[in-house]
């Protein structure tokens, strides 16, 4: 299942072509690598982009001046109460109806991990089993 290396100076072992997928383990490795220095460059060049973009005077003015004005007060008031409403009625549920809230939260639980596992897989966003997906939520509550 091993191929010695022609080399005798180094002793390894380099795994065979797997005949099922076709490809060299190392042409996967060496894709990898690619592929995260990739993006690595993309991230650099992007947070370069945005932080030049951002520390703009122009932006930085529109900035302090959305920031001070009523609306955005009150729109920041209400958001930062709705986690805490959101959690009060929560436990309310919880307190009220313990094992159904117990049963929707790990379906739901459930319902989502499977889903991811379905977009990791390679399906993509919307393509999913739902047979699958409803068997796990099932399953989780």
């Amino acid at each position: 299942e091993y191929a010695q290396t022609a080399n005798d100076d180094v002793h390894t072992t380099i795994p065979d072509m797997d005949p099922e997928l076709g490809h060299d383990p190392g042409a996967a490795r060496a894709r990898i690598i690619n592929q995260t220095i990739n993006v690595s460059i993309v991230t650099v060049a992007l947070c370069v982009t945005l932080n030049g973009f951002f520390n703009q005077p122009l932006f930085l003015g529109a900035m302090q001046e959305l920031f001070a004005s009523p609306a955005f007060a009150k729109v920041s008031a209400a958001f930062g109460a709705l986690p805490m409403a959101n959690w009060e009625a929560l436990e309310a549920a919880l307190h009220a109806h313990p094992w159904r809230m117990a049963s929707i939260i790990t379906g739901v639980a459930y319902a989502v991990g499977d889903w991811l596992a379905q977009c990791s897989e390679g399906g993509g966003i919307f393509q999913f089993d739902r047979t699958r997906l409803a068997q796990c939520t099932f399953i989780g509550a």
